[in-house]
Parts: C-alpha cells; structure tokens; sequence
C-alpha cells in the first residue's frame, strides 16, 4: 500500500484497474489521468538517460561566465554558461565536419561520440573561456 500523497495513491488516480479515483470517482480505464504541479526537494533524473548526462556534462564547459559586453539587456540575461565542448578548435571543426555528413550511419556516429568523449575527458580547461574544469562523475548518497 502506498503512503498518502504519494503519486500512487488514490488520490492522484490509483494504480488498480479496477480502483476509482478519489479525485473524479473514474476506474482507471474510464479516466484521462490528473496533472499537477510537486515540487522536488532534489532534481529527478530519468534512470534511461543517466549516462548520457553524464556524458554531455563530462565533455562541456560548466563554468558560468558574468557577460563582460551587455548583448542582451539585463534583465535577459544575468549569467551566461560558456557550455563549449571542450576540444581545441582544430579537433572541434574536424568533428563538425564529420558530424555534418548526411551518409553517416548509427555505428559511425557512435564510434565519433565516443572520440569527442575521450578527447574531453583529457581537458581541464576551456579554450574559449580559459577556465578550469573539473570532472563529472556520479555521487551516491
């Protein structure tokens, strides 16, 4: 049995097929389902896309830069995260290029995601921005 206010109790709709919601009194084949708003004490992450955050943060810039030249007004725009792959400019339009062909299958692509992975694993620090990075990694509680 599910504790209360939990999002599988009845309230929220029931998880039974043949339970009624306490919100709208349907079964839970008659009943569209019930959108609210529940705000999370920590942010939730998908479990099937774990990896691959943390793989786009492992090859990124995470360092929030105070814009020096106002581009946008400011109350756009308060900080602004540099968000660069961290590869040298050469590497970086070489993979460009790579990434751009039409032809390119779904192993190549992989084989190439793993390239730009490796190679910004190694940097510590961004070419663009020049500051230091430091790794990703996952940390259980």
């Amino acid at each position: 049995m599910a504790e209360h206010g939990s999002c599988l109790t009845a309230v929220y709709a029931g998880n039974k097929r043949k339970s009624f919601c306490e919100t709208c009194g349907l079964n839970a084949v008659d009943r569209a389902g019930h959108f609210e708003y529940t705000k999370l004490v920590l942010p939730g992450f998908h479990v099937g896309f774990f990896r691959h955050i943390i793989n786009v943060l492992q090859c990124i810039c995470k360092v929030h830069l105070h814009p020096t030249t106002p581009i946008y007004p400011p109350s756009y725009c308060k900080l602004q995260t540099c968000a660069r792959v961290m590869v040298d400019d050469a590497s970086r339009s070489c993979f460009l290029r790579q990434f751009r062909h039409l032809d390119l299958g779904n192993i190549a692509r992989q084989s190439l995601c793993k390239q730009v992975l490796a190679q910004a694993r190694k940097v510590n620090f961004c070419d663009h921005c020049k500051a230091i990075n430091g790794q990703s990694r996952r940390v259980d509680h």
